[in-house]
């Protein structure tokens, strides 16, 4: 595990204040008036709010972090966009009733200047802003707090900083709270930022946890006095990042939010590729990230190297043929072969009534979300009754001749140590064998297929037959003893006493482990 330093020195103090000047002007008309005048109904009072944003400060000589389209190009002033939203956090001190009025845009915007008018009930008045607006934001009574939130995932962008404007590749990343007073309001950040460039390009995915279990998303709630973390609702411990666009990140910077609190041992950043493979860059100290700071990770591939990509142990993955159709969504389905001669992937295989017959040659099943991974198949052609096909009950089906076989992937750095077949209607007759040794033969009872049936098997995977049905399928497990990292098994026809039948099952789960 290689060690994450996380400097307590700030890239950039990235402070954004708004200035609110609130005007409140009460609504006498009758409300039968209200459409033919333009003016609210009566019991609701129109507010107008000016609102200005500040230079976000910059720390030293360093700048503030580029990438808001309208960022001034001072790279401190920043710019209301018309469709700019914010939220009004209301209270009703006869009620002691709170609410909020969301999605609040503009009425006008100069530059740094926007006024913003919108209508409150009566006896409600506005106490707190929350800028970007949220469907969620409102104030919460059990953390008597302003509700934010995190979203999961977060969708990320390279060189863009997420303001939170309708422009910004993380709507709610630089939240900003601030209360009412005397009609205005000083806003400031209540997030610590995360800044991290790569250089590869081949990371699919981000998660950021905390090494003791911390809140790293939800709905984090924000003392408005204070400004300090109070707590969240739906809590989560995981934070999941992922590209914006394309299947993978870009080599560029990246920006995202983190909950500031005390990260007892400090925080996991674990990088995974395409075919699930993961690296993990780590820190064990003790961590406390300030609000409105931004903390610079570095660059990977300069200032640190992420260790070589493996699968994480234990890897478990499950394939399901539903019903002899073709199923979609990820690690669902068996949706594309190849012919093993030409070694094409992509041809879509198709409902039951398809039947791909082979004439002694070898074919692959390509697995949705482990690119590189794949079942090698072969199926033997002693007769037209041997062929692959999808087919409704029983699934997926491989010809009856002993020797047949479906070859389970070989993992690096993992072995295979549990089979679970769910086996439907046709007759599933198969042991576990190694991937060296071809046991094809027309007589089962011949001596030397015994002898090399019983060296090819591995320790846990003698024969088993078993028959369900379509609506209750049967469970074939086998749990292996003896298997080696990086080696391939197969799912072998055999006979198990005088019974057949073949590699047959409606879905297959395979566990390796280190």
């Amino acid at each position: 595990m290689m060690k994450l330093f996380l400097s307590g020195k700030e890239d950039c103090a990235m402070k954004k204040i708004f200035r609110f000047a609130l005007l409140a002007a009460a609504a006498v008309a009758a409300l039968s008036c209200a459409k033919d005048n333009g003016q609210a109904p009566a019991g609701v009072k129109t507010w107008t709010v000016s609102a200005e944003f500040e230079p976000n400060l910059v720390a030293g000589d360093q700048q503030a972090a580029p990438a808001r389209t309208n960022l001034g190009g001072d790279h401190r002033t920043v710019n209301w966009n018309a469709s700019d939203k914010v939220a009004i956090i209301t209270y009703n001190e006869s009620t002691s009733k709170w609410d909020a009025i969301t999605d609040v845009v503009p009425t006008s915007v100069s530059g740094s200047s926007a006024s913003f008018t919108f209508d409150v009930p009566d006896g409600f008045a506005p106490k707190y802003v929350s800028y970007p607006s949220r469907s969620s934001s409102s104030y919460n009574t059990t953390y008597n707090g302003i509700r934010t939130k995190i979203d999961e995932p977060l969708y990320l962008a390279a060189d863009e900083f997420p303001y939170g404007s309708s422009g910004a590749t993380v709507p709610n990343a630089n939240t900003s709270i601030g209360a009412i007073s005397a009609g205005s309001a000083t806003m400031r950040n209540v997030f610590p930022m995360l800044k991290l460039t790569l250089s590869r390009t081949d990371i699919v995915r981000i998660e950021v946890t905390g090494n003791n279990g911390e809140t790293v998303s939800g709905f984090p709630c924000f003392d408005p006095s204070t400004l300090d973390y109070v707590g969240a609702l739906s809590p989560a411990t995981t934070m999941t990042l992922l590209p914006k666009s394309g299947s993978a990140f870009a080599a560029g910077t990246y920006y995202f939010p983190i909950i500031p609190q005390t990260y007892s041992n400090g925080i996991t950043l674990t990088f995974y590729d395409a075919d699930g493979k993961s690296a993990v860059k780590a820190s064990d100290a003790s961590w406390v990230p300030t609000k409105n700071i931004i903390y610079n990770l570095g660059t990977e591939g300069s200032d640190w190297v992420l260790p070589t990509f493996v699968y994480a142990s234990p890897l478990e993955f499950s394939f399901t043929v539903s019903n002899g159709s073709k199923s979609s969504g990820t690690g669902l389905g068996w949706p594309f072969y190849g012919d093993g001669s030409s070694g094409s992937f992509g041809s879509t295989i198709e409902p039951a009534a398809a039947t791909w017959r082979k004439t002694g040659q070898s074919g692959y099943f390509y697995m949705p979300t482990l690119t590189s991974l794949y079942f090698y198949l072969y199926v033997s052609s002693l007769d037209n009754s041997n062929y692959l096909r999808i087919t409704t009950g029983a699934g997926l089906r491989i010809g009856s001749t002993y020797g047949d076989y479906m070859q389970l992937p070989a993992v690096p750095g993992l072995k295979l140590t549990k089979v679970v077949l769910n086996v439907g209607s046709a007759p599933c007759c198969v042991a576990v064998t190694d991937a060296t040794t071809d046991l094809h033969t027309a007589d089962p009872s011949d001596a030397d297929y015994q002898t090399a049936l019983a060296s090819a098997t591995v320790s846990g995977g003698a024969g088993q037959r078993v028959t369900g049905t379509k609506e209750s399928p049967v469970a074939m497990t086998f749990n292996l003893t003896g298997t080696a990292i990086n080696t391939a098994y197969r799912l072998t026809v055999v006979q198990v006493g005088d019974e057949t039948g073949q590699v047959s099952f409606q879905s297959i789960t395979l566990t390796y482990q280190d």
